[in-house]
């Protein structure tokens, strides 16, 4: 496959995730970093700014993640 990342199209490949604790795991180190995307999910924050964990589970049964690695020979030509 392509991505384009920062204007560059590198080749990569994918595989999807579908191990709800793996997915439950990607799910909240994503909302760590942006927290208020934690809507689109419907997952709350903690007084701390932590997404709760309850709802990251729940959020996490009808999920995968797509994990995206690129290749050793990036460039597209």
């Amino acid at each position: 496959m392509t991505v384009r990342v920062r204007g560059q199209n590198l080749k990569a490949f994918g595989e999807s995730v579908e191990d709800k604790k793996a997915v439950a795991a990607g799910l909240l180190a994503y909302l760590q970093k942006v927290p208020h995307y934690s809507k689109y999910f419907k997952v709350t924050l903690n007084a701390d700014g932590q997404p709760n964990l309850g709802d990251i589970a729940h959020a996490a049964q009808n999920r995968v993640i797509i994990r995206v690695q690129l290749t050793h020979d990036r460039r597209v030509e």
